[in-house]
C-alpha cells in the first residue's frame, strides 16, 4: 500500500464523518437533496472499480471510499447523456463545514 497523504485546504470544507478528513469544498456543493449532497469535484477519496446499485436499486454508480479511514461515504453516479459526473454523499456519512458564528447585533443603551 503506502503511505497516505491527505489534502488540507484552508477553505470551509466537508468532511467524513468517521475520521474528519476533508472530502470537499463548499463551493463545489452542486445540490442539497433530501437525503444527499452531490458535488462535482471531490478530494481524499477513492473510487470502486464495480458498478453496485443504491438508492433502494433505483440507479447505480460506483463507491467511493475515504482515503484515510476506508468508510464508504458515498456514490458516483455513472455518466448521463450531457457527459456529467457528479458525486453523491448521504446526509449521515459526511458533515458539513462549521457556520460562522454570528455577530450579535449592536446593543445601544
Amino acid at each position: 500500500m503506502g503511505r497516505v497523504f491527505l489534502l488540507e485546504k484552508e477553505e470551509p470544507a466537508f468532511t467524513c464523518r468517521t475520521c474528519n478528513a476533508q472530502i470537499a469544498l463548499s463551493a463545489h456543493l452542486l445540490d442539497n437533496f433530501y437525503n444527499f449532497f452531490e458535488f462535482h469535484q471531490v478530494y481524499n477519496v477513492m473510487v470502486g472499480e464495480d458498478v453496485v446499485p443504491y438508492g433502494n436499486d433505483l440507479y447505480y454508480g460506483y463507491e467511493v471510499s475515504c482515503v484515510n479511514c476506508c468508510a464508504v461515504i458515498g456514490w458516483r453516479r455513472i455518466q448521463d447523456e450531457q457527459g456529467t459526473l457528479y458525486f453523491r454523499f448521504e446526509h449521515g456519512r459526511i458533515a458539513p463545514p462549521p457556520s460562522p458564528p454570528q455577530n450579535p447585533p449592536d446593543v445601544q443603551p
